[in-house]
């Protein structure tokens, strides 16, 4: 153990039990982790385009309307920087496994409660309303450990190497931590990227080479469609394109990347209000898909599949969708995810593969 990693994990320790607002993070690839401390507390914006008009590190909800949960930006007061490559485990820790006991009868989050928002969801996509829509869900997990969050982030910070990994803590949030592989909206304004990641399968040892079933690729072409189209909305109509399979913990995505130049007038929170939430998240059509979701899905989902990261006054940014995450409530941990599903999407295959999204998180335990 380095003095470092002994310093990275006693400073989050502290500030998960002090109770202040703070955000910890480190991006994809990246040498540093970044922890912003915030003795004011955090902002909460008016709505989605005023992301990047300050810094700080954003959190938005899935339904930044009318959900709830405010949209935050939590001004840096304090920033500290770690070394990234030198984030290991305290040795007291390090092979230390956190007993998550599963919470049963926690009312919306049970196979049947999933069940019968599938059916719901199946019928709605048989009678042509919507070409795709998500279903997300939620399972809770006891714990006793008070270092569990700081643990779980210097270990994803270890083993999620391409991840976008980071906790943040306000008290009108309450804690969220996650390690994401999905970009919204990153860059500066002479180049920012955004990315149409949608299918899901479990890692193989093959490198991603193997072909998509056509399920998969038909669902990650209506994200890629819906993405061309906002650019095209500011007129943004040739940006580059690239697709490929990204790796997430023990599944793996059909991702397409598009990079673009910001066009003159407009900042980058207009172009995340307009792609958020997309249809990897959402539906199409999204708005009709939104309500849908909120009026059928079990749970509500909060901060999950909203969207977090830092931004700069310069323009910079670096939000990503919230996928693969929790919420640390007491001594629970609440895990989020979801499934696109398509007309012929199966109830078991869908269940299946949210527990195997879920995995991400549980296998940090």
């Amino acid at each position: 153990m380095t003095v470092e990693a002994q310093r990275l994990f006693e400073h989050l320790d502290a500030l998960s039990r002090g109770g202040g607002a703070f955000a910890a993070y480190r991006l994809p690839m990246s040498g540093e982790v970044v922890v912003i401390e915030s003795p004011a507390g955090a902002e909460c914006l008016g709505s989605v385009d005023e992301v990047g008009v300050d810094g700080g590190f954003a959190a938005v909800p899935f339904d930044a309307v009318g959900g709830g949960c405010p949209l935050l930006l939590i001004r840096p007061g304090t920033v500290s920087r770690y070394a990234a490559g030198e984030v290991a485990i305290p040795a007291r820790l390090g092979e230390m496994h956190l007993e998550a006991r599963p919470v049963d009868g926690r009312g919306g989050e049970g196979y049947d409660d999933y069940a019968r928002a599938f059916a719901a969801f199946d019928a709605a996509l048989g009678e042509g309303r919507f070409s795709k829509l998500v279903l997300a869900r939620r399972k809770t997990f006891a714990i006793d450990e008070a270092f569990a969050v700081p643990l779980l982030f210097c270990r994803a910070v270890r083993r999620y190497p391409e991840a976008f990994v980071y906790v943040f803590h306000t008290p009108q949030s309450g804690t969220w931590f996650g390690s994401t592989p999905e970009i919204l909206l990153s860059g500066g304004i002479d180049r920012l990227s955004t990315v149409a990641l949608a299918g899901t399968r479990l890692r193989g040892s093959d490198g991603g080479d193997r072909p998509w079933d056509a399920k998969n690729t038909m669902e990650q072409g209506f994200v890629a469609d819906y993405v061309a189209r906002v650019l095209r909305g500011f007129g943004i109509d040739d940006p580059g394109v690239e697709t490929s399979t990204v790796g997430a913990g023990r599944v793996e995505h059909r991702c397409s990347r598009f990079t673009f130049a910001c066009p003159e007038g407009v900042r980058p929170g207009q172009l995340a209000a307009a792609l958020h939430p997309t249809p990897a998240v959402c539906g199409l059509p999204k708005d009709e898909a939104l309500a849908f979701i909120l009026r059928h899905e079990a749970c509500r989902r909060a901060y999950y599949s909203g969207f977090v990261g830092p931004v700069g006054r310069d323009g910079r940014v670096d939000l990503f969708v919230n996928l693969r995450c929790l919420n640390a409530v007491g001594a629970e941990l609440r895990l989020f995810a979801g499934g696109g599903i398509v007309r012929g999407s199966r109830l078991q295959s869908e269940w299946q593969e949210t527990e195997n999204k879920m995995r991400t998180m549980l296998d940090l335990l």
